[in-house]
């Protein structure tokens, strides 16, 4: 599917695995040889985010700046010539809301991080952001694995791209590919004429 979507970015969110054990087949794609990958400090097989790339960025950062955010892996930053593009797999709440207070301090100082950025140049974040926005109807990007979600197209919306309001302008599509297999969250895509 990569292959075939032929991205020049493509963000990857719940990885899971620092650089040292992503697969052969994502590190051997040769139209996307820039690679960079966040994980945990101290939890192996939890949370992490990589970005892949077709050119390489002017700069790339890890985390947001917060030490009581960064340990977990859950951003990379890449800084292109018109545009940062943020891979962000943003902390769950939990099973009944146990992280709730550190999930609303999470989301505080993310947006102050992304605020900081965009005063420089667009964004584009690409992400796992764990909140369903609004009600979207049969617009799902995550089934669980249980009693048939995904035949029932019975999910919710976790995955988002969102960009600064000065970048509509270049906005030409985005997608949910609700078709492509092989995660219990599909992805989505975005293209922008830059």
């Amino acid at each position: 599917w990569v292959q075939e979507e032929a991205p020049d970015v493509l963000c990857l969110q719940e990885t899971k695995c620092g650089a040292q054990a992503v697969p052969q087949e994502l590190r051997d794609l040769p139209e996307l040889p820039h690679q960079y990958w966040a994980s945990p400090e101290d939890k192996p097989g939890y949370s992490g985010v990589g970005l892949l790339a077709r050119h390489k960025p002017l700069n790339v950062t890890y985390g947001i700046g917060e030490e009581e955010h960064d340990r977990e892996g859950r951003v990379v930053t890449a800084e292109f010539p018109s545009l940062y593009v943020v891979a962000a797999y943003v902390p769950n709440a939990g099973r009944r809301l146990v992280r709730l207070a550190y999930r609303q301090r999470w989301d505080q100082a993310f947006r102050s991080y992304l605020t900081r950025l965009d005063a420089h140049k667009p964004i584009a974040l690409c992400g796992d952001l764990n909140v369903a926005y609004q009600d979207m109807p049969h617009a799902y990007t995550f089934w669980t694995y249980l009693g048939g979600a995904r035949e029932r197209n019975v999910g919710w919306r976790l995955d988002y791209l969102v960009i600064s309001k000065r970048l509509e302008g270049a906005l030409c599509d985005s997608k949910i590919r609700s078709q492509v297999m092989g995660s219990d969250h599909c992805p989505i895509t975005l293209l922008l004429a830059l």
